[in-house]
């Protein structure tokens, strides 16, 4: 029997959590000894680690010897695609205008069907999105925060800048809003079983299909490792500072910086801000204190873990399996 797993990008350690959770399913297949073939999908937007695709390449095809296949396709929107998009958008539910395009899906669906494969494992909705229509295949999908609430946050994180072209991405996401449901109704009833990471999401579909099932973010650690105790707390923010989520939270974080430096003149700390992009100008200058660090990218997340007293996570929407623990997290330092 063909298993295929089909990523939104290459998995990998080093990148954010989306591209860490199917090298649980891969090192499975590997102890195993089960046979399996491997399709990522390339995305330039999507890439949130500062290493290249050839270096996240060359390690899935040295660290597992029962992969099969492995073939990586490029998707890459230029300006006329994302224009034609838009206006597609408001005319057609076809998927293949919010994730991928028709190119992607047909060249994976073709290699999957020539491979003869009876099980497919996609995570999240690119990969899932091809199999919309496909009855004579096991589809089972691994998906995450529900795009709605992702969303919701980028049209608050966009009408914030007040100029033309950030008002029309504002309305592109509203677009996306609008048509969600009826883009995840053509996946999420067609496959045997539908993962959910993120609890908003299971939420929100869980009353209208059966086939689904709360798993929780599968990357995380469950065993309880020795905190390093440090004499300052270290309040870490990890996620790529570009993301929807990261950029919600360094506005709640910079809105409340003079109120916070009232807290660090009582009670010291440090806020370690990690992950890829540079902040904004305007939330760096708010943040403008001793007690902020922008440490960027780094390669190895469990040592940062390993070093935090603290993770904060505040979120003006609750969305996924991120909780705000503002007010908690400012009376544990008050």
């Amino acid at each position: 029997m063909k298993i295929t797993i089909i990523t939104h990008g290459i998995p990998n350690s080093h990148s954010e959590q989306a591209n860490n959770d199917p090298l649980l399913f891969l090192n499975f297949f590997e102890k195993k000894k089960i046979k399996f073939d491997l399709i990522s999908i390339w995305d330039y937007d999507y890439n949130t680690s500062k290493k290249g695709r050839k270096h996240q390449e060359k390690f899935i095809r040295n660290n597992f010897k029962h992969l099969q296949l492995f073939k990586v396709f490029s998707f890459r929107k230029d300006f006329f695609t994302r224009i034609s998009r838009f206006f597609l958008r408001i005319l057609t539910s076809n998927s293949q205008y919010f994730y991928g395009d028709k190119k992607i899906h047909r060249t994976v669906l073709e290699l999957v069907k020539k491979r003869n494969s009876k099980i497919v494992l996609n995570f999240f909705e690119l990969p899932a999105s091809i199999f919309a229509n496909e009855k004579e295949i096991n589809i089972f999908n691994y998906l995450g925060v529900a795009r709605r609430n992702s969303e919701l946050l980028r049209v608050k994180n966009l009408l914030k800048k007040f100029d033309l072209l950030q008002f029309i991405k504002a309305l592109n996401a509203a677009i996306y809003i609008w048509k969600m449901n009826t883009i995840y109704d053509k996946f999420l009833s067609n496959a045997k079983l539908n993962l959910f990471a993120a609890v908003d999401s299971y939420n929100l579909f869980k009353k209208r299909y059966k086939n689904i099932h709360f798993s929780g973010p599968l990357s995380n650690v469950r065993e309880v490792k020795k905190k390093n105790e440090k004499k300052i707390p270290v309040v870490l923010m990890i996620g790529a500072l570009n993301s929807n989520f990261m950029q919600d939270s360094l506005s709640m974080v910079a809105d409340s910086a003079i109120k916070l430096n009232e807290i660090y003149k009582k009670k010291k700390f440090k806020l370690r801000i990690v992950g890829k992009s540079k902040p904004p100008n305007k939330i760096k200058k708010k943040l403008n204190f001793p007690w902020v660090e922008f440490a960027g990218w780094v390669e190895n997340s469990e040592k940062e873990y390993q070093n935090a007293s603290y993770l904060f996570c505040p979120n003006s929407i609750s969305a996924g399996p991120r909780q705000n623990y503002w007010s908690q997290r400012l009376q544990k330092f008050a």
